[in-house]
């Protein structure tokens, strides 16, 4: 027969594991939250100009710092756009890197392909930069974000080829 004393022990384990169960849901519950206020925060400041401002970086006929310097004489207003842009991905790259937020779901919001393209367009100012201040770790959130960009989806092609390929096919 089975005493009053393993009863209670038996239920006093099965009240323990049903609290760790609670507790554990109540986290993963928490850290999905967390994540989803995250990326709504980092979304809700991309706006419409948010993108005309990327695609005018896109388009800015730069490949060294030297070269960036010498456009920002003729438009110094791409100074602030080209610092709200690699702030902004430097810090979704943090978040990325310290696993507050997850590859999924990053990938799933940013399209990999803009990541990389928007690194390889502006890595020859943050590279530029690091020298100038003397400063290695400048924006290595952002260089994170597009390494793992570039490992995950490595069949992406670069701007570059990108842009040849488009152009081959309006010349058809």
């Amino acid at each position: 027969m089975v005493s009053l004393e393993v009863i209670a022990i038996l239920l006093s384990g099965i009240s323990i594991s049903a609290s760790l169960f609670y507790y554990a849901n109540v986290l993963a519950n928490a850290n999905k939250t967390r994540e989803k206020e995250l990326i709504s925060q980092r979304l809700s400041t991309i706006t419409p100009e948010f993108y005309s401002n990327t695609s005018k970086l896109f388009k800015g006929e730069w490949s060294t710092q030297l070269e960036w310097i010498d456009h920002l004489k003729e438009h110094p207003e791409d100074s602030q756009v080209s610092s709200f842009i690699m702030v902004h991905f430097n810090s979704l790259g943090v978040l990325l890197k310290n696993q507050i937020l997850s590859h999924n779901l990053v990938f799933s919001v940013y399209a990999p392909h803009y990541i990389i393209w928007i690194w390889e367009k502006l890595c020859p100012i943050i590279r530029g930069n690091r020298e100038l201040i003397n400063y290695s770790e400048l924006m290595m959130g952002f260089e994170f974000l597009y390494n793992e960009a570039k490992q995950e989806y490595p069949e992406i092609v670069t701007r570059d080829v990108y842009l040849r390929n488009l152009s081959d096919l309006q010349n058809r």
